[in-house]
């Protein structure tokens, strides 16, 4: 039963015999305790809507996936390609989400990878301000 048909029959009840003052301050306070909880979790609820957690916050349009590389570039800089691999992704994931900060302006290559003899390196990549913008903005790095 919800507060309002609750408070209904209360209403209705009040003067009827039978129905003594004992009865009804109990479940006043029992509606009571209800109206306080609900108070609390729309006040909280409130709060969540004036500082929303980042993945509802509206333009944020990159992966998790894609935040994570943008983050980790955020603390480090000329990373190299190995090091955002590191962060579990395989070589070809890596490489889709580095193109796709790189195409939105987010971060650059610093240096190009480089094939000798004795091995090769991939690209290394730094944080552009565009990129530290969103990380920004959306609250996902202090």
């Amino acid at each position: 039963m919800n507060l309002a048909e609750e408070i209904n029959r209360l209403i209705d009840e009040i003067g009827k015999s039978g129905v003594n003052e004992g009865t009804l301050r109990s479940r006043l306070f029992v509606i009571r305790d209800q109206a306080e909880a609900l108070e609390r979790q729309l006040a909280d609820l409130q709060a969540q809507l004036r500082n929303p957690p980042p993945e509802f916050q509206a333009g944020r349009d990159l992966t998790p996936d894609a935040e994570k590389v943008l983050t980790w570039l955020f603390h480090r800089d000329d990373v190299p390609s190995e090091e955002i691999r590191a962060l579990g992704f395989s070589p070809g994931m890596a490489r889709h989400h580095c193109d796709i900060l790189l195409e939105r302006k987010m971060i650059e290559i610093t240096t190009m990878g480089v094939t000798t003899d004795l091995g090769s390196s991939g690209p290394r990549f730094s944080l552009l301000p565009k990129g530290r913008e969103y990380l920004v903005r959306h609250k996902l790095v202090s």
